[in-house]
């Protein structure tokens, strides 16, 4: 019975001593017990800062992380926690993990909403919004992570300071991508806020044209639903005479005929649909009304002749 103890006990240190000893363990009086300094924390938030920003500046990576991380653990509520934040948000930073980085400065952000490091975190954390938002997917992984992945940082960085001195410049970069990726539901949402948030401004201006654009830009090529076209038509006119002298007046005249054309279109394909089909009243009817609506485009001589002399 004895022997059988001694062997559970001689294994039981085997299995034990090889962590302990890889360990690196301290005896403290204090306490009265063994602490591993990897885990120890110091007495008070400033020296544990002092301690990570010692390891960070010899170089010490890994230890500097570890060192700040057990500040924001144990010293929540410090003066030194946000610096903390600043200082991880920078190391991840700089060693390209935009994402572990842009996590930091958002918590800065979102837990020391008083804190005057908040101006510089909002400013960092935009410049990664932007490298990320025109940066291209060259890894699988970024790939699998989708388009959306590139907006969220930019619409988090919008939501942090809505009313921020750069928004209307974000909000335009934001909606441009979303146009690249034909969602125009976000796009023009996006445009609004600019519009909504910021009226009387020349950005408003800007917003309330490409706004207009991008809802004939949403239009299916092969929609039939003419009023769609007629809003279009309708918010163009409003801009030009609300704007007369805008830098974009003559491109929302040019916009306004490329609609027009369009329209026209659509009413004569309609209409020699319906001609096809036997419907022929239905036919000269819409021939009549693109006539009507449309004088000047070529599509109207071209109903002309369909209807006759």
């Amino acid at each position: 019975m004895r022997q059988t103890q001694l062997v559970r006990m001689s294994l039981l240190v085997w299995l034990i001593l090889p962590g302990f000893i890889r360990a690196y363990w301290e005896w403290t009086p204090q306490t009265g017990r063994w602490i591993n300094p990897k885990f120890a924390v110091k007495e008070t938030a400033k020296e544990q800062f002092e301690l990570a920003e010692a390891e960070r500046k010899a170089g010490h990576t890994e230890q500097a992380i570890r060192e700040h991380r057990k500040l924001l653990k144990h010293f929540p509520q410090s003066e030194y926690a946000p610096r903390s934040c600043l200082s991880l948000a920078e190391i991840f930073e700089r060693s390209g993990n935009l994402d572990k980085a842009f996590e930091y400065y958002q918590q800065l952000l979102t837990e020391y909403p008083t804190s005057d490091l908040v101006k510089t975190a909002l400013e960092r954390q935009t410049e990664i919004a932007n490298r990320i938002l025109n940066s291209r997917a060259s890894r699988i992984f970024d790939l699998l992570r989708g388009e959306d992945y590139r907006t969220k940082k930019l619409e988090q960085v919008i939501a942090n300071n809505p009313f921020g001195e750069q928004v209307a410049e974000q909000c335009y970069r934001l909606a441009e991508f979303y146009l690249q990726l034909k969602q125009y539901d976000q796009a023009k949402s996006t445009l609004e806020k600019v519009i909504r948030d910021f009226p009387n401004t020349k950005a408003a201006e800007r917003a309330k044209y490409r706004r207009i654009e991008i809802e004939y830009l949403a239009i299916p090529e092969v929609s039939t639903d003419l009023a769609r076209y007629t809003r279009v038509q309708l918010e163009i006119s409003e801009f030009i005479s609300a704007h007369p002298n805008h830098p974009l007046a003559n491109q929302a005249k040019n916009l306004q005929e490329a609609v027009s054309e369009k329209a026209a279109k659509k009413l004569f394909d309609t209409a020699t649909f319906y001609e096809r089909s036997g419907k022929k009243q239905a036919a000269l009817i819409l021939y009549e009304k693109l006539i009507q609506q449309f004088p000047d485009s070529p599509w109207a001589g071209r109903a002309q002749k369909k209807i006759g002399p």
